[in-house]
């Protein structure tokens, strides 16, 4: 059974790639798919896509 290397530096020492922390930012740019057609489809019964 491996040694279990829970902190960064003993992957360090052993020579496993480190953890890296998620970049928070990076959540802003992602899309949520689910709310966009949500937000369509009531932009859709509201009538804001009626033809003038």
């Amino acid at each position: 059974m491996e040694k279990m290397l829970s902190t960064n530096n003993a992957r360090k020492m052993a020579g496993i790639p480190l953890r890296r922390k998620k970049d928070k930012r990076k959540r802003v740019y992602t899309r949520n798919r689910a709310d966009e057609d949500i937000e369509a489809f009531l932009d859709y019964v509201e009538g804001k896509w009626d033809e003038r």
